[in-house]
């Protein structure tokens, strides 16, 4: 209500899938505010638990501000141009050269900010210019997306997120992430990320001759648990599977592992102590026995109502 006669300098640090502080929202105030504003997104992040594309500080912000500094960097616009069917592009300026640019894209035109998943593409420049493309798979995708900018003193910023029109994805056949893949296999473990209750710490590592996602737990935790938003089972291609496989290791630890189907919904499905509450969102979960070495799981996909994700 009083966003628009704030005169300070206002930078907002946002998590993409925060579900305290929906990220629309977020947009929606720091554009009443009338000063110098800045807005940092980190995509696949909750309340500060996910990735993040590089070590960000809001006091050098804040410093800039107070002490007269020579200014901090910003998408020009606030906001990049999609160049269809497959790209978009940006300008960016600042005190310092450019680093680098990130493109984050989440397919899907009427989704739950929470629930969202973003995809990232490294932007390259031209010409002062920033671009980037999405594979195929995502070309003439209905979605949302917004840039990242570093530059060469370590500062970020990113643009507002904008709206990218296209076909919804759950009614194309043949949509899916690169390599074929129902979910973001390509990204590895920034795909994925920690719950806030049951913390762990996601890694890459080549195991088995493949890329794979180790998790382990941040402290002593004897549960943890990891989630990913990049799964696409109400896609076209999905109705194209029979299942779902899943590998996975004990790395000489035995236990006990619950694999869930969520639907996207308002539900803080990430909580899961607690998921007993909402049994309307959950499609389906398997409980198995993990072993100490590998184990290999199918998922029939026909066990759930595939139109209801």
């Amino acid at each position: 209500c009083c966003a628009g006669i704030i005169q300070a300098a206002v930078a907002i640090q946002a998590a993409a899938n925060d579900w305290f502080f929906w990220l629309g929202a977020v947009e929606k105030n720091l554009r009443a505010v009338a000063g110098m504003r800045r807005i940092i997104t980190l995509p696949n992040n909750n309340h500060g638990l996910g990735f993040s594309p590089t070590a960000q500080d809001l006091n050098m912000f804040i410093d800039n501000a107070l002490h007269d500094g020579p200014g901090y960097p910003e998408i020009v616009g606030e906001a990049v141009e999609p160049v269809l069917p497959a790209g978009f592009r940006w300008k960016a300026a600042g005190p310092r050269p450019i680093k680098a640019s990130w493109l984050y894209f989440s397919p899907g035109a009427d989704l739950p900010w929470a629930s969202r998943y973003w995809y990232e593409v490294p932007a390259r420049e031209a010409g002062g210019v920033w671009q980037a493309e999405l594979p195929g798979g995502l070309a003439n995708v209905s979605g949302v997306a917004y840039a990242t900018i570093l530059d060469h003193g370590g500062a970020l910023a990113s643009s507002m997120t904008a709206a990218v029109p296209g076909e919804d994805p759950a009614a194309v056949s043949g949509r899916a992430w690169p390599g074929g893949s129902l979910w973001d296999k390509e990204s590895g473990a920034k795909a994925w990320r920690s719950c806030k209750w049951t913390r762990c710490i996601l890694y890459d590592e080549q195991r088995h001759g493949e890329n794979v996602v180790r998790i382990e737990p941040a402290k002593e935790n004897t549960q943890i648990a990891a989630l990913t938003n990049s799964v696409l089972l109400a896609a076209g291609s999905a109705s194209l599977r029979r299942g779902i496989r899943i590998g996975l290791d004990g790395c000489g630890q035995s236990g006990k592992i619950k694999i869930r189907i969520m639907k996207h919904s308002e539900t803080p499905v990430e909580l899961p102590d607690r998921l007993h509450l909402y049994p309307l969102h959950e499609l389906f979960w398997s409980k198995l026995v993990l072993t100490a070495g590998l184990t290999g799981i199918i998922l029939t996909l026909q066990l759930y109502p595939l139109q209801c994700i």
